[in-house]
Formats: C-alpha cells, structure tokens, sequence
C-alpha cells in the first residue's frame, strides 16, 4: 500500500539520492583513508570509533532544534552539515583531522536522524504514518543497494582519485537532497522552543510508555550487528567460506527490503504496532537459530542457510522499523517530537557504535555466544515493546495502530 505522496514526491526524491550517495561511499569509508593517508589501519579504526561516539552527544541537541527550528529546516541541514563533512575528507591527513572530519559527519547524521522521521510524522496522515516510513525504508534500501553496487564497480582501479569523486559525489547527493527538501511544504504545527537543557528531556525520559518503547528498541537494536559485523567474522572464521559471500548476502537483505517491504507493512497494517515490533523480535529469534544450525550443513548448505536466516531476519526488520517509528510519532506531543525522535534513533547508534566490541569479545570465546546474546536481548525487547500496548491505546487511541482485538 503506497501511501498518497501528492503534493509530497520531493522527499522521496531527496530520500532516493541522498541514500545513493551514502551508498556510494558507506561500504568504503574506512577503506579510504588507508589509501588517502599515511596513518595506520588501527589507528584509523580507533579514531573514527571515537568521532562516532562523540557525536552520540550531540542527539540530545539534534532533538531540541528540530522542535525549535522545524523539522525540515533542519534536515536541510543536516544535508549541509553532512556535505562539508565529506568533503573535509579530502584534506584529512592526521589524526586530529580525521577526528574532526568523521565527527562533523556523524554529527550531521545526528542531525538527520532527528529531522527526517519527525518530517515524515509531520506531512504524513495519522492512518499513513507506517505506509510512509516504509516507502522511505524500501527507497533507502533500493538506492543503497544501487550505491553499494556502483561503488564497486568504479572502485576496479583501487586508486584514491576515483575515490575522491565517490566522495565529491556523495556531498553533491547531499546539497541536491538539501535544496529538494526545502521546497517541500510542510504543515505547521505547534512548537514547544525544544529547549537546549535537560528539563525537556526529563519530561521524555518521565513518560513511562515512552521508556517501555526506548528499551524495548534499544534490546531489539542488537539484531542489526547480526548482517554487517557478525556475519562476515561468522562466514570466514566459522564457516570457511569466502569473505565476499558476506557481500551477496548483504545485498540479499537490501534487495528484499526494496521488494517486500511495502507488502509486509500494508498486510500488519491492521495490527497494533507494538504487536508487529513483537512479531519482528520473534523472527529475530528464529533468525539467530537457523544461523547456529548452519555449522551442520556443510559449506553449500552453510550459505543456503545463512540465506534464509537473512530473509527471515529481513522480515522482522520489516516488521519494526516502519512500526517503531510510526507508534513513537504517534505517541509524541506534536511540539516535542524531535526530542522524542532524537532519542528513539540513538538506539540504533549505540547498537551499532557497541555492536563490534561486544562481538570481538563473546566471539572470542564462541560464536554460538553472539547468537544467545542477541536472542535474549530480542526477547526481553519484544516484551518490553509489548508491554506499553494498553498505554499506548491510552494515549493514542486509534493512531496506536489495528485495533482491540487484534
């Protein structure tokens, strides 16, 4: 079920380039400056971790400008903010400015991960919230595929001028997101001043329904270091199988989001949101078994295995994403959604900022270790998420999605 984009086509367009860009250059970012630079792979590593989770800090900030400046302005500049970053990456040659240049672009991400789902909120209609953040995820999806694909196609010669214009490309995708999407109108609505201290957080972080949903998140977020840092380690040191399987199976996720994600989100649309994000922590279940049983099966059996655990991981992550991000929109006082947002998106960061550290160490002791880890995390998420239902009802009334008896 597409949802009605009259009048609204600009920010799907903007969704689809800005994600191209980010495609283009994402899968090499790390690469880059191994050839761009003189500095070390590890001391590479350790400073683009630490300008990651630097910029964690600026969410809370990130959230209170998007309730003061409107979220479209400020997803116009995240865009920017983005833009110059990238583009800083050109003249990195020392650690303080590799620090520098990783940090204004995650800050920029920050910035984006507040604006864009509080956007979306803001021109969607209430019984479409959840058709809109699925078009915008199968868009994503589509075009970083695309991007992650011509990536390595224009990467043959593996020289660094080839990768300056990726990056070159990238800003430009970025400015010509940032212009699509500020001649976008957009609703007005009420504006809280998202003050830049603690006392409006306090107010999120006091709303208990809210907490029920941002835990829940936050134990689900350990289902998405499953595709991108588990598997690769799981594939090579477990399974004995070549690196690049990783990448077909990687591009295996992105290629049914594109294709299903619209589909699953218009067949649960009758379904409470929290029940989907509950569904979608089951088939998290499920993926990490299957992905334990494929020691038994051989090499070829391995990778057919692995290939059906990623399309059922697919589906729980078509299941929750679209779904979480509507139920916090729709339990949000319209004045304070950014500051809602903002803090709803930093699960995923932080997933994604602990992930490698925490599978370096249960790896090291077995991979079968992850695999429980992520199980029960998912497990007690899906509770938690379930456990706001009636709350949210309360709150929500119809805009929680489905209805009583279902």
């Amino acid at each position: 079920m597409l949802p009605n984009t009259t009048g609204r086509r600009r920010i799907v367009v903007a969704s689809a380039v800005d994600t191209l860009g980010v495609g283009l250059f994402l899968p090499l970012s790390l690469y880059y400056f191994t050839i761009s630079t003189q500095l070390s792979l590890t001391g590479i590593g350790t400073t683009t971790s630490a300008a990651t989770l630097a910029a964690l800090l600026t969410a809370p900030y990130a959230g209170a400008l998007t309730d003061r400046l409107g979220p479209r302005n400020m997803t116009v500049l995240s865009n920017i903010v983005v833009a110059v970053g990238y583009m800083s990456y050109l003249v990195v040659h020392d650690y303080v400015e590799l620090f520098a240049a990783v940090f204004v672009v995650m800050a920029g991400d920050r910035l984006y991960f507040a604006a864009w789902p509080t956007l979306i909120a803001d021109i969607s209609d209430d019984d479409q919230r959840d058709a809109w953040y699925a078009l915008i995820q199968t868009v994503g999806a589509g075009s970083l595929g695309t991007g992650a694909l011509l990536s390595g196609i224009l990467l043959a010669g593996e020289k660094a001028q080839q990768l300056d214009l990726l990056i070159v490309f990238n800003s430009l995708t970025s400015v010509l997101a940032a212009l699509l999407t500020l001649s976008l109108r957009v609703p007005l609505r009420p504006t809280g001043g998202g003050r830049l201290g603690g006392k409006n957080y306090a107010a999120v972080l006091r709303d208990r329904t809210f907490v029920r949903l941002l835990v829940g998140q936050a134990l689900l977020a350990a289902a998405w270091i499953l595709p991108g840092t588990f598997l690769p380690l799981y594939l090579v040191r477990s399974l004995g199988l070549p690196a690049w399987y990783a990448m077909v199976v990687f591009s295996f996720n992105y290629f049914l989001v594109f294709l299903f994600q619209l589909l699953v989100t218009s067949l649960f649309h009758s379904f409470r949101r929290t029940r989907t994000i509950a569904l979608g922590a089951c088939c998290f279940v499920v993926t990490t078994a299957v992905m334990a049983a494929a020691p038994l099966a051989g090499h070829t059996g391995a990778l057919a295995l692995l290939l059906a655990a990623i399309a059922v991981y697919t589906v729980g992550e078509m299941l929750c994403v679209p779904a979480g991000n509507a139920a916090v929109a729709a339990h949000a006082p319209a004045e304070m959604r950014g500051m809602y947002m903002a803090t709803f998106q930093l699960t995923g960061a932080i997933a994604f900022g602990a992930g490698p550290g925490l599978v370096g160490v249960l790896f090291a002791l077995d991979p079968a270790w992850v695999l429980v880890a992520v199980a029960l995390a998912v497990t007690l998420g899906g509770l938690a998420v379930v456990s706001s239902d009636r709350a949210l009802v309360r709150t929500c009334g119809d805009a929680a999605g489905g209805s009583d008896d279902v």
